[in-house]
């Protein structure tokens, strides 16, 4: 019987019914946020979501190790791995050797946020810089 469950388990798992375990499948950014007015209270930034829906970012990670990210007309490629027990996410892009890594555990079936720097124009002009945290959403769940 144990064995029975076991097999069972493994065999969910490679269908893709956990997710909460892998990054596999299609992500969109829902905000940007960026610094917006220190607090001196608090010692802190309080962040703006300056994201308005002018262009699409959407990050797909395939069962393969691959990883695509469509920023507006841009395309990036390269490669996701996970390590510390699946739950520490690394993405490695191809096209410039530059690489993200998520230091903190993630759990797949939250937002992934993740720092970037865009470079695009939005209609709210008076954000000069872009850099900031771009919080994803899995789309197929």
């Amino acid at each position: 019987m144990k064995k029975l469950i076991i097999i069972l388990f493994l065999i969910l798992r490679i269908n893709g019914f956990g997710q909460s375990d892998s990054p596999v499948g299609e992500w969109i950014m829902i905000e940007h946020l960026v610094p917006n007015e220190f607090n001196n209270e608090t010692n802190d930034w309080s962040e703006k979501n300056i994201y308005n829906n002018e262009f699409k970012n959407i990050m797909v990670f395939y069962k393969s190790g691959s990883f695509k990210q469509e920023i507006g007309d841009s395309v990036v490629i390269g490669n996701w791995k996970l390590s510390a027990n699946g739950k520490k996410l690394s993405i490695i892009f191809d096209s410039d050797k530059w690489n993200a890594k998520f230091k903190k555990r993630i759990d797949f079936n939250k937002p992934i946020l993740k720092g970037e720097n865009l470079n695009l124009k939005y209609t709210l002009k008076r954000y000069g810089k872009y850099s900031g945290t771009s919080k994803f959403v899995r789309l197929n769940n």
